[in-house]
């Protein structure tokens, strides 16, 4: 997964490997290509000006865990056997698939096309409290239930969003996030952005990075995807910021206003492109689905 990836086409933003459980000595994904080092350092991303006259930064800064004290990654493996602990060196570039938020002790919010179609099948577990994928901090929990919603459309990312239940998250520094109301339509102004995503140089970050970005009106977000004519409606909210969006590796995970879980990365029509802002559910729409699908799994159905 190259700079082509950046390039103006409508897709999730999941990782899909084709590497997934190759031995151990195959090539993976490294620091080389992120914008910052294991230790949240920033590295110089352009020696030539001409190097990123056709890149963008995705994201800004290092996360801490007291910022996103409920930013998860989801990992998969193919076979089960493979879903060993403790994780080996380098394990994070090949099994982060996706972001999640936890919203409740037992329960992961992440987009449907993170565990669609052959995924559904895969091995998942899920990391909460670290910031660092590329050590043994935090823990894994065991994803007991997979949820998508029921009217998830895979050629459309309509009803992108899913649920995971996972064994109940004990941990020091690890909090569920509060979910924006149904009542709640929107929000205007700065919203921020977390991930384990694409970075400016087209490579995965083992640190969590967050960002600030902007979310857009419907009209503006409707017009920016007037060729995909009905894909922008009550169901989703739009944000960006110059020259920073969430991008593949990123979907699954929070878009939070005001300490509120506002949105989950769901696709774009590139990474950072001009003009041309993520989307994401709007967890607003889906509260009714979120509340009641915790409380029918609550009591047993």
């Amino acid at each position: 997964m190259g700079l082509a990836l950046l390039s103006s086409c409508a897709a999730g933003r999941d990782y899909s490997w084709p590497k997934f459980d190759e031995p151990d000595e195959e090539p993976i994904n490294n620091l080389a290509t992120s914008l910052y080092d294991e230790d949240g350092r920033i590295e110089d991303p352009c020696r030539d000006e001409n190097d990123c006259s056709y890149v963008h930064s995705v994201h800004n800064a290092p996360a801490s865990q007291q910022m996103a004290p409920w930013q998860a990654s989801i990992w998969a493996y193919k076979y089960q056997r493979t879903s060993k602990l403790p994780v080996e060196q380098g394990d994070w570039a090949k099994r982060h698939r996706c972001g999640g938020t936890l919203i409740a002790r037992e329960w992961i919010l992440t987009a449907a096309h993170c565990i669609a179609g052959k995924y559904r099948n895969y091995t998942m577990t899920v990391r909460l409290g670290s910031t660092k994928l590329s050590d043994r901090s935090g823990r894994f929990y065991r994803v007991l239930k997979k949820i998508p919603h029921k009217y998830y459309d895979s050629r459309t990312k309509a009803n992108d969003i899913a649920l995971l239940q996972i064994e109940p998250a004990y941990r020091n520094g690890v909090r569920p996030i509060s979910l924006i109301g149904s009542n709640q339509a929107g929000a205007n102004g700065s919203a921020n952005i977390f991930g384990y995503g694409k970075t400016r140089n087209g490579g995965s970050s083992a640190i969590l990075l967050w960002a600030s970005v902007d979310v857009w009106n419907m009209g503006a977000c409707q017009q920016a995807y007037s060729h995909y004519p009905g894909r922008i409606n009550s169901s989703v909210i739009c944000a960006n910021g110059p020259s920073t969006d969430t991008c593949q590796g990123d979907s699954g995970g929070p878009l939070v206003f005001r300490n509120k879980l506002l949105g989950v990365v769901s696709w774009g029509d590139g990474c950072a492109q001009p003009g041309r802002p993520g989307v994401y559910a709007k967890v607003a729409h889906y509260r009714n689905w979120i509340d009641t699908t915790m409380a029918s799994r609550a009591r047993g159905r």
